[in-house]
């Protein structure tokens, strides 16, 4: 992978790494590191947050000042997500409407079915526009790229968070998407170091989309006792379950385990709700740190095994450097 890449250039960063707007575990301090780093910090919903609200004009407004804070850490640029899936998407227009106020949000991250009026509003207001769809098919990559988006990312099943629902490595969803558009490729799963920096580069990616190994950083927002414990995990200690918006690998707390058994029952809307609950799952077992209480999940990459320490993102990213050109 080209450390100028054309990622880059569209970003205007020095390297072609963007972190993942991971829900309630983005904060200013985690995003404005990545892009004082040299990457493009990417703020998630309830970003700064430990309080649930369900009100979108709220919702806005703690957005903005969490932006604000990140301005106060760094000049360089800054991103933020648009989520159109599930039960974050109450605050998703509102958010489009800050987007396209804030001048402080160059860069905006599309996930889900986000309308063109939105598309086209975000970049009238002259911001680059990033798509991501948890069911990446050749389809939906042209469709893209008909919509006006400035490239993609790209997800496979190794992938914490919203990950590939048809199950895709990442290395085969890389190819399949280089074949089918002309859009810089972002690759995101299990990319947690330079040797795999390397290999996306190889199979066609311009830049990298990166979670599990932020969140153990010194910058993350989540809860020490997490952090410990993703250092010590492996893919032994994980179950992976169909959750409301994709595959979950997770530790294998009381509740992913009870996700498990219902999936193995028949009941998947029941075992995916358990993971697509607004105000528990990442909230309750990463940010406030409960998982060891049995509340929640701890969601982490295939890769999970070889994090072996906390690091800054300073230097999470010179090892990411080490596999660019």
């Amino acid at each position: 992978m080209k450390k100028n890449s054309r990622v880059a250039q569209l970003l205007g960063i020095e390297y072609p790494v963007l972190s993942a707007p991971m829900s309630w575990i983005t904060d200013a301090r985690l995003v404005a590191a990545v892009s004082e780093a040299g990457g493009l910090g990417v703020f998630g919903p309830n970003a700064g947050q430990t309080e649930v609200s369900t009100d979108p004009l709220e919702g806005k407004e703690r957005m903005r000042r969490e932006i604000a804070k990140a301005r106060e850490l760094t000049k360089k640029p800054l991103g933020a997500e648009l989520l159109c899936i599930g039960s974050t998407s109450i605050f998703a227009e509102a958010l489009c409407d800050l987007y396209c106020e804030d001048e402080d949000v160059a860069v905006v991250l599309c996930l889900g079915e986000v309308p063109q009026e939105w598309v086209d509003r975000l970049k009238a207001a002259g911001k680059i526009c990033i798509h991501k769809d948890i069911m990446a098919t050749v389809e939906s990559f042209k469709v893209a790229e008909a919509m006006g988006y400035d490239a993609v990312v790209i997800g496979g099943v190794d992938a914490g968070g919203h990950s590939n629902r048809k199950k895709l490595g990442t290395f085969t969803a890389i190819r399949m998407a280089a074949e089918a558009t002309s859009l810089p490729l972002i690759a995101a799963g299990g990319i947690i170091d330079g040797v795999s920096v390397k290999a996306a580069g190889l199979f066609g990616a311009e830049g990298i989309y990166v979670g599990t190994r932020f969140c153990v950083s010194v910058e993350s927002p989540i809860a020490d006792n997490v952090k410990q414990k993703m250092c010590e995990m492996t893919i032994d200690d994980c179950l992976q379950v169909d959750g409301l918006f994709g595959p979950v690998l997770s530790l294998a707390t009381p509740d992913i385990q009870k996700s498990y058994e219902l999936m193995k029952e028949g009941h998947e809307k029941n075992a995916g709700a358990i993971t697509g609950t607004y105000a528990g799952g990442y909230r309750t077992g990463m940010l406030l740190g409960q998982f060891d209480q049995g509340i929640g999940l701890v969601d982490v990459s295939a890769s999970i095994g070889q994090i072996k320490s906390i690091l800054s993102v300073a230097d999470i990213m010179k090892e990411f450097a080490t596999g660019m050109e």
